[in-house]
C-alpha cells in the first residue's frame, strides 16, 4: 500500500474515483442526508482546496483504498489554531486491513511536521465507528 500526497493534476484525474469511494464509505441512510448536502465530488474538491498538502489517499496497485483529509490551521470555537481531521474514508472492502489506520498516522506526521501539536475532529454523534476509534 502506497500513501501519497496527489498533486492538483493527480487529484482532477483522481476525483470520480475518489468520489465513489466516498459514496460506499458513506453508505446508509444519516449519510445518505448528508452527501445530499454536499455531493461527494463538490464535498471532495472542497476539501483538497483548503489544504492541498494534508490530503493523503492510500492505494494498492491502482485501486483506490481510502483517503485522509488534514486541515493544518483550523481555527477552533475557542480561537485555538488545531490540526482538524476534516474527513477520513476507507473502501468497506479494505476495513480491518490497516488503511485506516496508516491514513490517520499520516495525517498525525503530517501535523506534526508542521509543527502542531493538538489535533481535533468532527465526528456526528451517530457516527459510532469513528466515536470508538477515537475514544481508543
Amino acid at each position: 500500500m502506497i500513501i501519497a500526497n496527489p498533486t492538483k493534476e493527480i487529484f482532477s484525474d483522481l476525483q470520480d474515483a475518489l468520489a465513489e469511494l466516498y459514496d460506499r464509505a458513506y453508505d446508509g441512510p444519516i449519510m445518505k442526508l448528508y452527501k445530499e448536502v454536499r455531493p461527494p465530488k463538490v464535498f471532495l474538491q472542497f476539501l483538497y482546496s483548503i489544504d492541498p498538502e494534508g490530503f493523503f489517499v492510500a492505494e494498492d496497485k491502482g485501486n483506490i483504498l481510502g483517503f485522509i483529509s488534514v486541515h493544518r490551521e483550523w481555527q477552533t470555537t475557542d480561537g485555538e489554531t488545531v490540526t482538524e481531521i476534516q474527513e477520513l474514508a476507507v473502501d468497506p472492502g479494505a476495513r480491518s486491513k490497516d488503511v485506516g489506520h496508516q491514513l490517520l498516522l499520516r495525517g498525525l506526521e503530517f501535523a506534526r511536521d508542521k509543527g502542531l501539536q493538538q489535533v481535533g475532529t468532527w465526528v456526528g454523534e451517530k457516527n459510532m465507528r469513528s466515536r470508538q476509534i477515537l475514544t481508543q
